[in-house]
């Protein structure tokens, strides 16, 4: 009898702590797929980010190679106008000695 009380209390603590098992893990399941959730979300955003990101560097990249043309063609515009100078220049001294001669 006295066992049989034993046993049916063992039983029972059994059963409960099955319960409690099952419960800890439901809720384990659930914090993982919550968690799986929320690291997907973060992902697609971090990926959306990235994305952006790479998009406004490709643009201010383009912006650079184009100023960078735009530097190259004002460059040798003045690359030709110190040309010009320089002839200017020598012609006005020949002109000017010349003048000195009269």
């Amino acid at each position: 009898d006295n066992l049989a009380k034993q046993i049916a209390e063992r039983e029972d603590k059994c059963r409960e702590l099955a319960e409690r098992a099952r419960k800890i893990d439901s809720e384990h399941h659930d914090t993982i797929k919550t968690l799986q959730n929320n690291f997907d979300q973060e992902r697609q955003q971090l990926k959306r980010v990235a994305e952006e990101t790479q998009d406004k560097l490709d643009y201010s990249s383009r912006q650079l190679q184009d100023i960078n043309l735009s530097l190259n063609d004002q460059s040798a515009r003045n690359r030709g106008l110190q040309e010009n100078t320089t002839t200017l220049n020598a012609t006005l001294k020949e002109v000017q000695e010349e003048l000195d001669h009269l």
